[in-house]
């Protein structure tokens, strides 16, 4: 493609910018300095299960309605 060519990397640029650096990373364990990274989770209060299923199928049923509804571009009618 004409427009990458100034995009080009040697062999060498290739392996000292990425693979190298890929490899240090995967011997030391991830980022830092060998520290494990812990998950972190939510501060905010717990949530019902059924309130959330609840909301969620609320989302998705609106979310089907209105798309049902949209125009289609140069029909110049609704469809269903």
């Amino acid at each position: 493609m004409p427009g990458f060519r100034s995009l080009a990397l040697s062999d060498a640029e290739i392996i000292r910018d990425y693979i190298l650096p890929a490899r240090a990373f995967v011997e030391r364990g991830g980022p830092g300095d060998g520290q494990r990274v812990e998950p972190r989770f939510s501060r905010s209060a717990m949530k019902s299960v059924d309130a959330n299923i609840a909301r969620g199928s609320e989302a998705m049923n609106k979310a089907i309605l209105e798309k049902a509804a949209q125009h289609r571009a140069g029909l110049g009618r609704a469809v269903a």
